[in-house]
């Protein structure tokens, strides 16, 4: 799904924003949720952004969740897991949203956390 800074209304004038995707088909937020809110004809889906820690190269990315921390999607309890702490290879490595709508469909490489820039390319 391509970003679209251009979004437009359709021809009554409304424009279709899927609140972290279109979550009646799949999990909040993840790559699948924003596809299937593009093929129900969603002109744009509404996503938080959390920036994360430093990798070594000293580079920071930004994946797409609602909350700051990893706990409530990704089925942890106990100590928040904050995606700030996190970079975004150990986030990618170790956490994958484990709660949503048919989350059983998706397999774990679906259900990882998307970066900003992965989705921006689609």
């Amino acid at each position: 799904m391509q970003l679209n800074t251009n979004v437009s209304a359709n021809e009554n004038n409304i424009c279709y924003v899927a609140h972290r995707g279109y979550t009646k088909y799949a999990p909040e937020n993840s790559i699948p949720v924003f596809e299937a809110a593009g093929r129900e004809g969603f002109q744009a889906v509404e996503c938080d952004i959390h920036e994360t820690a430093k990798d070594k190269k000293g580079k920071r990315r930004f994946v797409i969740m609602h909350d700051q921390t990893l706990n409530r999607m990704c089925g942890l309890s106990g100590k928040n897991i904050y995606q700030k702490k996190l970079t975004y290879q150990k986030i990618q490595s170790k956490y994958h949203i484990k709660t949503g709508n048919n989350i059983e469909s998706y397999t774990k490489k679906q259900l990882r956390m998307p970066s900003l820039e992965e989705e921006n390319r689609k």
